[in-house]
């Protein structure tokens, strides 16, 4: 919300009683007592960040210290957090609040800041008394200006500052004041002639042309500015037109929008030269709306479908709903915007919340626990979303106003007129009512959304000119649905805007009972109501005073009317129910149940059922011959042990009273004989796919049938006493088996039991690397074979070891030459042979070199096929005028170490080709990465030699030569 405040200009300014957008007052005696330290500082960089519990936004301002008046600070800068920024397509505007911007600099009077922050600095601080805690300088005109406070001279300021401290530590110099202009520069001040037009909306992107001269050629970014009355403080500071605002700018004619803030009086216009003028003539800004900043940008934000049934629902705390009266004042604000602008705005619900946070709820509360600042009646919280570049629009507003009495304030409800000092309750809505519309303030005098309200005071209608048409304006942007988001509010009518008398309904539960019952009794009125009256005839009590009743008892059968009535500040509605609590005379339960099964072997056991009707809340049964022999379960389990005929007895008990049942003979109990023991045997347990087992019934106490069931098996089950089954799947089965007799059945699972094997011989494979070396080196070889092979039979033509069992052999080769490799694979289901036909090429390289190559940022490109052993380190860095690059489509050995010092984005690249370094320090370095492929790095030592050219090499080194490039030498072989 923005400012309302009762108006005092402490000691500068003579004393007035008016208050700007929610704040009163406090002397500057009061916030250098209450401030934890007093310093001269400027604003620097800034950085917003989500609170731990992401439901809301702050913003970290990073202050450069230049005098502390008071207190003790480390370093020279702090933190200054603040309410309010944006994060991504979030942002939250906190009004009032502390706005502060890079660049800008006076006297802050701060305290400790609690919450979590986004600052690295050790010193974290906010506001004492909010947005009073800041004395902003401007330097132009030598003055500084608070919300109630303007000074006239900064170092007189600064004097009355110490006086009040006892003195200053300095940090940095204090800022010195604006030099004069130089002498040898001619200096002509700029005049304003006319301004066209004379009347017009700020945030609006309106255009007025500035008729004048000497303003400077071009707009100079830094030096050149448009300057309007600050409407949030009645036109006591200014606010600069941002650069993107300005439209042209020659020497006798600017065009510039209106900035958002910006309210009505004299402008101020500084040419390029830094001379500044103020207009003779006055331009009035009849309303202002609200814009989102983002990245230097200015958006009008839209009012949307919030709460889907096209517009928004503010939920009242449950606090300020017990204030009927705040309540109905609140109301009436809400029905004159309502039938104004035909704004959906809308109330309905309470809530415990009393704090702000982006938690989804439209909140309106006193502050309770969550308390205001020093000298602040109320805040506004906007929660604004973006869907798209330059699409903006309230998600959220929420609505926090002084708990009465406290503060020093205290609120006229109204309806009647405010006097006696106090603040008009309906008044302060109106206008927080305002910002939630996204309307700023104005300074033009008598409007609701004028910067300041004096005690006394009632301002409850809306200015055709000012609130309605601003509203207006926002409204026709407001019901069309953007590009993306949420779709468009759905305005209201004359006919359905205004709120009314509350529609009475209740809940009760339950509804019915026998010959006494407790009704629990719940409001479901409609269109908020205030107060509430019930009548329970035939309860106790018979009658309440409030929303939700106590549980009411009803001593005696018959049917109950209730009756509630319901008031708000628009009416009041009565609703009865008649009939509506409905108690019978009700009987003792009618005793019945079943049993099953009803004939048993001994030793088994029945299952009863009750089936008692007129509802029981208690059983006691008797069974002769069963164990237990009594029970009180509502269907108890019972076991027979010996043969014979039993009765069964239940009394069944409800409150109203009991009766009993007895069924006579009605269980029998047979001798029968012992039930099974499943058992049973398989053979082969263990087969190949495709091959039968048979099962042998090894149960004992005679069974006379069987049930078994083969997972995996064909039949996958089977009746017959010893069956034979196929299994085609490989995998590991249970089997099961279930005897059963006269005298009952048996289970027997065995989990795992029969094991199904493929059965097939290996596929024998195999791969090699490096496949082409040089004489004297090794291939390591892997095994690929499929099908589990057991043992491996290698044969290598031309290796050193011509035969291995191992199955991962490494075998060396010692003369050139293009040789076969084969590998037999086995296991117990055969065996099976791979050969690869001139697989290994084994071939004479060059002699090592002698040294470490150095590559300065030349291409070594090394041809495909081709094969370069390099027995030393190597560098490869930038010479500034090339990256290093190594192309390899071949094989490169490097036994050393590699190094990368290029600053480039050097790499080997050793795909499609073969890479293998070798050395003890592999290091890397450089200002960019280093791309590896398929490395492997073993071996040790470091020799010397340099290279600045490119090496091509063929398999072959027929003729090698060394030449001279420079300072280096390298070597080509051909």
């Amino acid at each position: 919300m923005k400012k309302f405040v009762y108006y005092i200009l402490l000691f500068l300014l003579p004393v007035t009683a008016w208050s700007q957008c929610m704040m009163t007052p406090v002397s500057l005696q009061d916030r250098i007592s209450n401030a934890t330290i007093v310093v001269e500082a400027t604003a620097l960089q800034q950085n917003s960040y989500w609170n731990n519990s992401n439901d809301f936004i702050y913003t970290s301002t990073t202050l450069s210290i230049s005098a502390v008046y008071k207190g003790t600070i480390q370093g020279s800068q702090i933190a200054l957090i603040t309410e309010g920024g944006i994060v991504g397509n979030i942002m939250i505007k906190s009004e009032p609040s502390l706005n502060i911007k890079p660049g800008q600099n006076g006297i802050f009077f701060l305290i400790p800041h609690s919450q979590p922050s986004g600052s690295k600095l050790s010193g974290m601080f906010e506001g004492y008394a909010l947005s009073q805690s800041l004395i902003l300088f401007d330097e132009t005109s030598n003055s500084a200006t608070g919300p109630f406070e303007n000074y006239s001279d900064i170092n007189a300021l600064r004097n009355q500052i110490i006086n009040a401290t006892g003195g200053v530590q300095r940090i940095s110099s204090i800022a010195p004041q604006q030099a004069p202009p130089s002498v040898n520069k001619i200096m002509i001040p700029p005049t304003i002639a006319s301004i066209v037009p004379a009347t017009t909306t700020a945030g609006t992107f309106s255009t007025i042309t500035i008729n004048g001269n000497n303003f400077g050629a071009t707009y100079v970014n830094g030096t050149s500015n448009v300057e309007f009355p600050d409407a949030n403080t009645g036109g006591v500071s200014y606010i600069s037109a941002p650069q993107n605002h300005i439209q042209s700018w020659s020497n006798t004619q600017i065009q510039v929008w209106v900035p958002t803030q910006g309210g009505s009086g004299l402008i101020r216009v500084t040419n390029n030269l830094g001379e500044t003028t103020t207009s003779a003539i006055s331009i009035t800004i009849n309303y202002n709306e609200t814009n989102v900043v983002s990245g230097s940008n200015y958006y009008q934000p839209d009012l949307i479908n919030n709460n889907g049934t096209g517009g928004y629902t503010f939920r009242y705390n449950t606090t300020f709903n017990g204030n009927a009266a705040a309540v109905a004042a609140f109301e009436r604000a809400l029905q004159t915007w309502r039938c104004g602008t035909f704004v959906n705005f809308n109330r309905s619900g309470t809530t415990a919340t009393t704090c702000q946070a982006l938690d989804g709820t439209n909140l309106v509360t006193f502050d309770g626990s969550c308390a205001l600042p020093a000298g602040v009646l109320g805040i506004s919280y906007s929660y604004y979303s973006a869907c798209a570049t330059g699409v903006w629009y309230l998600n959220e507003n929420d609505l926090k106003f002084r708990t009465n009495g406290t503060g020093g304030i205290n609120w006229n409800y109204g309806p009647a007129a405010t006097g006696g000092g106090n603040f008009d309750f309906e008044s302060v809505c109106l206008h927080e009512l305002g910002h939630s519309h996204q309307l700023g303030h104005t300074i033009v005098p008598v409007t609701v959304m004028n910067y300041a309200i004096g005690p006394n005071t009632d301002r409850r209608t809306l200015t055709p000119i000012s609130e309605t048409a601003g509203g207006n304006d926002i409204m026709s942007r407001s019901v069309v649905t953007n590009a993306c988001g949420p779709t468009a509010m759905v305005a209201l009518s004359a006919g359905s805007c205004a709120i009314n008398a509350p529609i009475a309904d209740f809940n009760g539960t339950p509804l019915t009972g026998c010959n006494t019952l407790n009704v629990t009794f719940t409001d479901a009125s409609i269109n908020t109501p205030t107060s509430w009256t019930w009548s329970f005839p035939g309860g106790v009590p018979n009658t309440f005073v409030g929303q939700n009743p106590p549980v009411i008892f009803y001593a005696a059968p018959g049917n109950y009317a209730v009756t509630l009535t319901v008031s708000n500040a628009f009416g009041s509605n009565t609703l009865t129910k008649t009939n509506y609590v409905q108690i019978a005379t009700c009987p003792p339960p009618t005793p019945d149940f079943t049993a099953n099964p009803t004939t048993v072997c001994q030793g088994n056991t029945v299952q009863f059922v009750d089936l008692s009707t007129n509802t029981p809340t208690s059983w006691s049964w008797t069974f002769p011959g069963g164990t237990p022999g009594t029970s009180t379960a509502q269907n108890p389990v019972i076991t027979y042990a010996t043969a014979g005929t039993y009765n069964v007895t239940l009394t069944s008990t409800n409150a109203y009273g009991s009766n009993t049942l007895t069924k006579t003979n009605y269980i029998t109990v047979n001798n029968c004989p012992a039930p099974p023991v499943a058992d049973f045997s398989a053979s082969p347990t263990t087969l190949c796919s495709g091959g039968t087992v048979n099962f042998t019934d090894l149960s004992t106490n005679t069974p006379t049938s069987w049930s078994w069931t083969f997972a995996g098996g064909t039949p996958l089950s089977s009746v017959a006493q010893n069956p034979t089954i196929t299994y085609n799947t490989p995998g590991t089965y249970a089997v099961t088996l279930i005897a059963t007799n006269g005298g009952g059945s048996n289970t027997k699972t065995v989990s795992g039991y029969i094991t199904v094997n493929l059965c097939s011989a290996p596929v024998a494979s195999f791969s090699g690397f490096p496949t082409t070396i040089c004489e004297g080196q090794a291939v390591t070889y892997v095994d690929q074979s499929t099908n589990s092979p057991s043992s491996w039979a290698w044969t290598f033509t031309g290796g050193r070891t011509a035969a291995s069992a191992l199955q991962n052999p490494v075998i060396s080769y010692a003369t050139a030459g293009t040789y076969t490799v084969s590998l037999t694979a086995t296991n117990a289901f055969g065996n099976n042979t791979f050969t690869r036909t001139n697989y290994i090429n084994v071939v004479t390289c060059p002699s090592p070199g002698t040294g470490l190559i150095v590559n300065d940022g030349s291409l070594i490109f090394v041809q495909p096929t081709a094969m370069m052993h390099v027995e030393g380190g190597v560098i490869n860095q930038d010479n500034l005028s090339n990256i290093g690059t190594w192309d390899n489509s071949g094989q490169v050995r490097i036994q050393g170490d590699w190094t990368n010092n290029s600053s480039g984005n050097a790499f080997i690249n050793s795909s499609p080709g073969e890479v293998e370094l070798f050395g003890a320090n592999q290091t890397i370095r450089g200002s960019t990465p280093t791309f590896f492929f398929t490395l492997n790095l073993t071996g040790t030592g470091i020799k010397t030699q340099n290279i600045d050219a490119t090496v091509q090499v063929t398999r072959k080194c027929d003729a090698c030569y060394q030449y001279s490039t420079g300072s280096y030498y390298a070597y080509r072989w051909t």
